[in-house]
């Protein structure tokens, strides 16, 4: 009789199946991809309709902020009134501010910068403002402040500052009227 060798041993054993492929169909890929392709076409499209409906200019609104108070400043002091945020479109602010005892005083309409610029280091004598009222008793204006990059304030100043010599120099605490009101306005 001829030798035929062991018979061949299977790694699982009897009656156990060698493991399955595991890899996903192609059928299951296409699907998958023609699902996101599916996705990201709508969010364009989705996108595009808002940019499109934007482009006709949509309804505007817009907002209001009053205020209206008798303020007091001491000598070598100032008031600040915030205005704008850095994301507003378009503000108009209308103020008028009418000195009710004491002397003249300045008025300025400054960013952030400015601001800590001219009142947060005093040692540096830097002093910039986007609107001035020098050395005055009543002032009555309507300024416009377009896509603001930063927060924007009204301030009315009782401090003798050097290096302006337009500026009014304080004697003594000053009172006075403050109205202002802001609109802000926005469009879709």
């Amino acid at each position: 009789m001829p030798y035929t060798g062991q018979p061949p041993r299977y790694p699982y054993g009897s009656g156990v199946q060698p493991p399955r492929d595991t890899k996903p169909s192609s059928s299951i890929n296409t699907v998958l991809v023609v699902l996101l392709v599916v996705i990201l076409v709508g969010a364009g499209l989705f996108m595009a309709f808002f940019l499109f409906i934007g482009s006709f200019g949509g309804d505007p609104w817009e907002e209001n902020m009053d205020f209206e108070q008798e303020v007091f400043i001491q000598e070598e002091g100032h008031f600040r009134y915030f205005l704008a945020d850095p994301w507003e479109e378009r503000v108009e602010v209308n103020f008028t501010i009418t000195l009710t005892g004491g002397g003249p005083f300045d008025v300025y309409i400054m960013d952030q910068e400015q601001y800590d610029n001219s009142y947060g280091n005093t040692s540096t004598g830097s002093f910039s403002s986007t609107f001035s009222w020098h050395n005055v008793t009543v002032v009555h204006d309507v300024i416009e402040l377009e896509n603001t990059r930063t927060q924007y304030f009204l301030v009315v100043d009782n401090t003798d500052m050097s290096f302006l010599p337009e500026n009014a120099r304080p004697e003594g605490p000053v009172s006075m009227d403050v109205e202002i009101h802001v609109t802000y306005f926005y469009t879709w």
